[in-house]
């Protein structure tokens, strides 16, 4: 036992909890359990007792120690990101301080050369840093912080330039040179990040960051050029402006049809490092969409354009849509972030809309495309077409609301000052005829009678002609709601109970007295309203075979009837006849045939 040296006695020790040792040294094996594993905060030491046998105890480590351990995990696992963010914080602070007085000023463009070249070099440091830690240490996580900072600086170069070309009249030349050479640039950085960072853009991705990138730089030459070359007025640079907007919006309009088009989790990828995924492309993409809206913004600031709150309705309804798009893509089940993403338009449509925060003036034509009222619908429209065909029941929600807000604020702004009601009844009774034959439940069904029985007789027209014949609101009102019961037990007879069909026959024959029975009418209005009850009744009786609802739907005739033979005129008679001979066939029908022949 004596012969097995140290190193045999800590290995045999390491690996069974307890073994020899020869001289009795200690030896501490930081962070290292007794059963071999890990165990963080905890420091085992060996030691041999007098029976030669080693032993181990554990010593936990001192506040100051773990302290000490976390924040080298930090600074060598998460430490470079933060850094990287710190470093472009300050970055944007000093160009800030520099430019933004000229912002206000429209300075020279010589002064702000300077803030634009210092962006565009801090963007290639940031990409060869970049390049730097993937291609030599292979370092993924880090490289997608950078990789988010160039797509936001890559557009902050392009804000920039809404301080250069005001003045001079070489001013807007340079600028567009400027502009080109920005273009080319920035192609070259999304080349470098395609071939060497492996950043997997398609067609789609890529042409929209193309398309983007060139509406981002060339953007203030065109306003610069059309202020000082052709003199047009600030208040006519509007309709410009929405309509370079509008093409942007298309391109992301594109991508969700792009998305559309994808199936169920096709987008999920096998297990590859985040950075060379197609999930970093789109992030890449979605950067960019929310710096365009703030570039979009800075347009209209530098150049006193009028804006508004609902120019970025549009912005806002196709991102929570590409975000949904592409939940579904990747095959994620969907949660209550997504159902609050998906709300967000709604939410932000309907502040825009009763707080009056859009343009009604059409001047320029481009507010059409830019209506809320018009753009919550079609959200509403492409909410549920997915719900229905992608079988996302949970976006029928987000497109029931928001139909609703559509009917309710219909016109608002566009001529009127007031809100929708009437296209918002039907919108909802609508909704419960739909529901009620989708589901077959009878609550649906209620609210369509109450809705329809309580509205409409105290519509314009109909509520002059029930004056002008004085006829009490409520007879309508019972005529309709037993009219309407019974037309639903028709097509779903299996909705309502036995009494609650007669109830319904009862109150369309009351409503018909009173309606169809006034005071100083003939026979036409009554007789014509009778037999249209007793066709309702006879079809009902092909359904149900409630010999009660038939009898109680025959009272109105029965009223016909004594108000003729009171009369006594000779078309009691004519219409007796034919009584007489619907009910001579009917008894034909019944009879049993003798034999043929």
């Amino acid at each position: 036992m004596n012969d097995i040296n140290n190193d045999d006695a800590i290995e045999l020790g390491a690996g069974q909890g307890d073994g020899p040792l020869r001289n009795g040294n200690e030896e501490a094996c930081f962070g290292e359990s007794a059963e071999g594993g890990q165990e963080f905060g905890e420091e085992q030491l060996v030691e041999c007792d007098d029976t030669g046998w080693v032993t181990r105890r554990s010593r936990r480590q001192s506040p100051r120690e773990r302290s000490s351990e976390v924040l080298k995990n930090f600074i060598f696992g998460f430490g470079a990101s933060f850094f990287y963010v710190a470093s472009a914080m300050c970055i944007l602070y000093g160009i800030v301080q520099i430019v933004g007085p000229a912002l206000q000023t429209s300075g020279s463009m010589w002064d702000n050369l300077s803030c634009l070249l210092t962006l565009h070099v801090y963007e290639v440091a940031l990409l060869c840093v970049a390049l730097l830690i993937v291609l030599w240490k292979n370092v993924n996580d880090d490289a997608v912080t950078l990789v988010i900072l160039i797509a936001l600086f890559v557009v902050v170069s392009g804000i920039a330039m809404e301080s250069m070309g005001h003045d001079g009249e070489n001013g807007p030349v340079a600028l567009l040179w400027i502009a080109l050479g920005a273009s080319m640039l920035a192609g070259g950085k999304i080349h470098a990040l395609r071939k060497y960072l492996g950043l997997r853009f398609d067609p789609y991705l890529l042409g929209f960051t193309c398309v983007g990138l060139l509406w981002n730089f060339f953007t203030p030459c065109v306003f610069v050029w059309m202020r000082h070359r052709y003199d047009v007025r600030w208040e006519d640079m509007r309709g410009p402006w929405l309509g370079g907007w509008a093409v942007l919006l298309l391109c992301v309009a594109v991508l969700l049809v792009r998305l559309w088009k994808t199936k169920d989790g096709d987008e999920a990828e096998e297990e590859r490092p985040f950075l060379k995924s197609r999930g970093m492309a789109w992030v890449f993409v979605s950067i960019l969409i929310f710096a365009f809206s703030v570039h979009q913004y800075a347009v209209a600031h530098v150049f006193d354009i009028v804006k508004s709150a609902g120019d970025f309705v549009p912005v806002v309804m196709l991102t929570a849509l590409v975000w949904a798009e592409l939940r579904r893509a990747y095959g994620s089940r969907f949660g209550n972030f997504d159902h609050f993403i998906l709300g967000v338009p709604v939410v932000y449509s309907a502040i825009t809309i009763f707080g009056r925060a859009f343009s009604t003036d059409i001047s320029s034509g481009m507010e059409y495309l830019f209506y809320p009222p018009a753009l919550v619908l079609a959200y509403s429209i492409y909410c549920a077409a997915a719900g229905i065909f992608r079988r996302r029941y949970w976006m029928l929600v987000a497109a029931g609301v928001s139909l609703l807000l559509a009917s309710l604020t219909m016109g608002v702004g566009a001529g009127s000052h007031e809100l929708n009601y009437r296209l918002f009844g039907i919108t909802v009774l609508l909704f419960c005829i739909i529901g009620g034959v989708i589901t077959r439940r009878a609550e649906f069904a209620f609210s369509a009678v109450a809705l329809v029985s309580l509205c409409v007789p105290h519509a314009h027209g109909i509520r002059n002609w029930l004056e002008m014949h004085r006829i009490a609101p409520v007879g309508m009102t019972l005529l309709l709601a037993g009219l309407q019961l019974q037309l639903i037990t028709i097509f779903a007879r299996e909705m309502f109970p036995r009494w609650m069909v007669r109830a319904a026959t009862c109150m369309l024959a009351i409503g018909a007295l009173a309606v169809f029975f006034p005071a100083k009418s003939g026979l036409y209005m009554p007789t014509g309203g009778s037999l249209a009850v007793l066709a309702v009744a006879l079809v009902l009786w092909l359904r149900v075979r409630d010999r009660v609802a038939l009898a109680v739907s025959l009272i109105p005739l029965a009223v016909v009837l004594y108000r003729a033979f009171m009369a006594s005129t000779g078309w009691l008679y004519v219409f007796l006849s034919f009584v007489l001979l619907g009910v001579g066939a009917v008894m034909s029908l019944r009879k049993k045939g003798g034999p043929t022949g």
